[in-house]
C-alpha cells in the first residue's frame, strides 16, 4: 500500500461569517496525482493556501510524513519541499528559461560564465530527468504559453519540491499545450513526487488524476479513484463547470469554453442554459430542451423561456434573478405530467461585476411520479423487473462458483483448506439468497426466522469485510455493552442490512480512518440498538432527506445503485425495527438499527 505524504485532519477555517472549511479531512499518497475540485467559493484555495503556509488553519491536524505539524508558513513550506504553481504565471518573458527557473536564487548579483554554465547544467539535468524539451538558454517570450507553463513548473521542481499543488493553470492553454504541462507532473509521479491537482475541469481530472476530493460549500463530499468514477455522478456533485469571462463580444456572450467543453455541456445530464446580463439566451443544451418539452420553440430570453409556468412562478423566478441571489425551486409544474427542478446561479466576474445566469434544470418527473405511487403501493413493478434482470445475470456466475467449490470439495485437503473451502460454500449460497431476495426487495418475508447471537454476528460480518478494513488500514471499535446478546430474525437479511451499513462507513473514509460498531440493551423497552459509527466526510444536510429513497445516491462510484439504504431500511422494518441517523458535515455519521429481543 502506499505510504502517506500528506495528512489533513478535520480542518477548520473561516473568513468571518464565512466557512470557507468546515471539517475537512484529505490525505496525500506519495507519487500520487490527487485531483481537488468543486464549486467557485467550495474550499479548494483556502486548502492549498492553510498547505502552502498563506493561510492559518483555525483548528485541525496536519500530518507530513507521518509527523505533527502545528501549521506551515511560507518559508516552512518550502523548507517541508511544499511548492505551488499559481494560476497567474510569474515569470519574466525578457529573460531565458534558465535565469526564471534561478530567479531569486542567484549565486551572486554578478553572474560569471561559470555561474552560467553550472546553472546551465543543473537545468539540462532537471529537463532530461522530467522530459522537457526546452532549450535552457532560449529567452522566454519565444517560447509557447504551453512551455511558459512548464518553466513554471520546472521552477518548483528545482526547489527540490516533493508536493507539487497546481492551481487552476488550465484556463489560457489548447488541449496540446496543456498535455505538455501534464507529461511533466506524470514525470512527477513516476519519481514519487505527489501532486495535488485543483481545477473544475472534470476532463482533466479523467486524463491526469489518481484519485479525486470533491468539496462543497467548505465540506468534503467524497473522495473516490478515478477509474471507479461515474462521470454524471462527479458532475452533480460537483458543479465543477463554473463559468469565466475571457472576453466581450457584440452581446457580451459568455465564453466560457476554455473551463469546459461545449460538447462536454451538451451531454451533461442535467439541462443547462445560459443568460446574459440582461437575461438573453446563450445556451441551451439538449437536457434543458427536453425537460421543458420546447421541441421546435426557441425562446430567445427569459421571459419567453418561462411562459410555459404558472404566472405567480414565472413573477418569482423574474423577481429572484433580478436581485441576482442563489435560488432554487425544488418542483415546478411544467404540465400535468412533468415537473422539474430548477436553480439558478448569479455569475460574476473575477473583478466582482456581474456577468450572467447560469440555470440548472432537472427533469423530476419519474422521480416524483414513483414517489407518489411508492407511497400507494407496497411494490414498484419497475423496480422488480429491474431485480429480476439483475438476478439473472448474477446467478450464471454465481452457479459457475458453486460448481467449481462442489469439484474443490471432491479432492482429498488439509484442514485449513476445507475450512476454507467450507466458508467460501457458505457465503456463496448466502450471496445466492441475496440476489433471490432482490425479486422481491420490498416486502422481505417472515419465513426463516431463528434465535440470533447478534454479537457473533456482527463479528462475522467484520470478518468478512477484512480485506476492505485492512486495505484502508481502518481502526474499527468494538463496543459491545453485554455480551451473547439474543434476537429473533433471518441471518442473511440482518447480515445484508449490517454490511451495506458497514460498507457505507468504509467508503465514507479515507484511510486509517475510525469505525465504531455499538451493541446496546435498552432498559425497558426489551430492544436492543446497534450503532455503526465513523469519521468520514458526513452526509450533507440538502441531502438527508433523500437517503432512504430507492436509487438515490450521493456516491461518484460507477457500481453504486442507490438501493442499499432502501434496502436496510425494508429489512429493519420487517423485523419490528427501526433504522435512524445522524451526522455532521465533515465530522462523521452514526446509523443506529433498533431491534426487539
Amino acid at each position: 500500500m502506499q505510504s502517506l505524504a500528506l495528512k489533513l485532519i478535520n480542518i477548520h477555517h473561516n473568513y468571518k461569517e464565512i466557512k470557507a472549511l468546515q471539517g475537512v479531512n484529505f490525505d496525500l499518497f506519495k507519487g500520487e496525482i490527487h485531483a481537488l475540485t468543486g464549486d467557485h467559493r467550495s474550499g479548494k484555495s483556502t486548502l492549498a493556501k492553510i498547505i502552502t503556509g498563506d493561510e492559518q488553519k483555525q483548528s485541525g491536524e496536519i500530518y507530513l510524513n507521518g509527523n505533527v505539524i502545528n501549521s506551515f508558513t511560507p518559508q516552512s513550506a518550502i523548507a517541508h519541499k511544499i511548492g505551488m504553481v499559481y494560476q497567474e504565471q510569474k515569470i519574466i518573458p525578457s529573460m531565458t528559461a534558465v535565469e526564471n527557473i534561478y530567479i531569486g536564487r542567484m549565486p551572486h548579483f554578478y553572474i560569471s560564465k561559470k555561474d552560467k554554465q553550472r546553472m546551465n547544467s543543473e537545468c539540462e539535468t532537471l529537463f532530461k530527468a522530467f522530459s522537457i524539451d526546452i532549450n535552457p538558454s532560449c529567452p522566454v517570450h519565444k517560447l509557447t504559453e504551453g512551455e511558459r507553463q512548464v518553466i513554471e513548473i520546472a521552477r518548483v521542481i528545482s526547489l527540490g519540491t516533493e508536493i507539487i499543488i497546481v492551481d487552476e493553470i488550465s484556463r489560457r492553454f489548447t488541449p496540446t499545450e496543456l498535455n505538455m504541462a501534464f507529461k511533466v507532473l506524470h514525470a512527477c509521479k513516476e519519481q514519487g513526487k505527489s501532486v495535488i491537482y485543483i481545477t473544475s475541469n472534470i476532463d482533466e481530472i479523467f486524463k491526469i488524476s489518481d484519485r479525486v476530493t470533491v468539496l462543497k460549500e467548505g465540506v468534503r463530499r467524497g473522495t473516490e479513484s478515478v477509474n471507479s468514477i461515474n462521470r454524471s455522478r462527479l458532475i452533480n456533485m460537483a458543479y465543477s463547470f463554473v463559468l469565466n469571462i475571457e472576453g466581450k463580444q457584440e452581446n457580451d456572450k459568455l465564453l466560457f469554453l476554455n473551463r469546459y467543453d461545449e460538447s462536454i455541456i451538451k451531454d451533461l445530464p442535467v439541462g443547462m442554459i445560459l443568460l446574459d446580463r440582461v437575461e438573453n439566451i446563450l445556451l441551451i443544451n439538449p437536457a434543458a430542451d427536453k425537460a421543458l418539452g420546447m421541441k421546435d420553440q426557441k425562446p430567445r430570453n427569459l421571459k419567453e423561456l418561462i411562459k410555459i409556468f404558472k404566472e405567480n412562478i414565472r413573477n418569482e423566478i423574474i423577481e429572484k434573478i433580478e436581485s441576482r441571489e442563489l435560488s432554487v425551486w425544488n418542483k415546478i409544474s411544467v404540465d400535468n405530467n412533468r415537473f422539474i427542478k430548477l436553480k439558478s446561479y448569479p455569475i460574476f466576474t473575477e473583478s466582482g461585476d456581474f456577468a450572467g445566469i447560469d440555470l440548472f434544470i432537472e427533469d423530476i418527473s419519474v422521480d416524483y411520479i414513483t414517489k407518489e405511487y411508492l407511497l400507494r403501493a407496497e411494490k414498484v413493478a419497475s423496480t422488480a423487473e429491474l431485480a429480476a434482470g439483475v438476478a439473472h445475470e448474477i446467478n450464471n456466475p454465481l452457479g459457475i462458483m458453486q460448481n467449481y467449490i462442489e469439484l474443490l470439495k471432491l479432492k482429498k485437503r488439509d484442514e485449513e483448506d476445507i475450512s476454507t473451502i467450507t466458508q467460501i460454500e457458505t457465503e456463496l449460497n448466502r450471496i445466492v439468497e441475496i440476489v433471490g431476495s432482490l425479486l422481491s426487495f420490498s416486502r422481505v418475508k417472515n419465513q426463516g426466522k431463528r434465535v440470533l447471537n447478534i454479537n457473533l454476528l456482527l463479528d462475522e460480518i467484520v470478518m468478512l469485510l477484512g480485506y476492505k478494513i485492512n486495505s484502508k488500514k481502518l481502526i474499527i471499535t468494538k463496543k459491545y455493552r453485554e455480551r451473547d446478546i439474543l434476537i429473533t430474525g433471518q441471518e442473511n437479511k440482518l447480515k445484508q442490512l449490517f454490511i451495506n451499513l458497514i460498507v457505507n462507513a468504509i467508503e465514507a473514509v479515507l484511510d486509517w480512518g475510525k469505525i465504531e460498531i455499538g451493541i446496546n440493551k435498552n432498559p425497558g423497552e426489551d430492544s436492543v440498538t446497534i450503532s455503526i459509527s465513523d469519521d468520514g466526510y458526513g452526509i450533507p444536510e440538502d441531502v438527508r432527506k433523500n437517503i432512504f429513497t430507492p436509487f438515490f445516491s450521493t456516491k461518484m462510484t460507477k457500481t453504486n445503485t442507490g438501493l442499499g439504504l432502501s434496502i436496510c431500511q425494508h429489512i429493519a422494518e420487517a423485523h419490528n425495527g427501526l433504522i435512524i441517523f445522524s451526522s455532521i458535515p465533515g465530522k462523521g455519521t452514526s446509523f443506529s438499527v433498533q431491534l426487539p429481543l
